[in-house]
């Protein structure tokens, strides 16, 4: 899926894409995660979320179980020279955080990234679960501003990167975008 995200970033980063190919493009990406949300319910009664935060900072009910599907998509550490990402572990890669000491990193470390760098500044903690988590995943894969930008396109508002009142409205309103997270 990832392949075929990258074959229409340049749709999405020009503003080309429209409400349609938005769609088009984000429902088979969607699917991938849709399947465990799906189950969600029986996920969350037989996993217990392993989230201890280092910091000060608690977290949701939604982020722990949202980000558990997501450390079960990523896996653990992974050095692939054939990965333009390099040195992965729990899908923090090297090339995204060269300071960070990606062999050595702590579960627990992934968890305040993943929170601080994607599921806050995709205003996760505004939406439904079902739509945060999807949209959670994609800014993890595909990077915040175009996951946002193209759930606006799909809602049919103006994709300007910033989830207010308006995206947030439109996000409760939408039957397509409810649809695409109902299967």
């Amino acid at each position: 899926m990832d392949t075929y995200l990258r074959d229409n970033e340049l749709a999405i980063d020009n503003g080309t894409t429209n409400r349609t190919m938005a769609l088009d493009i984000l429902k088979p990406y969607w699917e991938r995660i849709c399947k465990p949300v799906t189950i969600i319910d029986k996920v969350v009664a037989t996993v217990k979320p392993s989230v201890k935060p280092l910091t000060q900072v608690t977290y949701s009910e939604e982020f722990k179980n949202a980000v558990e599907v997501i450390l079960m998509h990523e896996g653990g550490y992974v050095n692939n020279p054939k990965d333009p990402g390099g040195e992965t572990n729990f899908g923090i890669s090297k090339r995204a955080y060269p300071k960070e000491d990606i062999k050595n990193l702590t579960k627990e470390r992934a968890i305040e990234i993943y929170y601080k760098d994607y599921w806050l500044p995709s205003s996760c903690d505004k939406m439904p679960y079902k739509i945060a988590l999807n949209v959670f995943d994609m800014s993890v894969n595909a990077g915040v501003l175009k996951s946002i930008k193209l759930l606006q396109t799909a809602l049919g508002v103006k994709a300007d990167g910033i989830i207010g009142k308006i995206t947030l409205g439109a996000l409760a309103n939408s039957k397509d975008i409810v649809y695409l997270f109902a299967a």
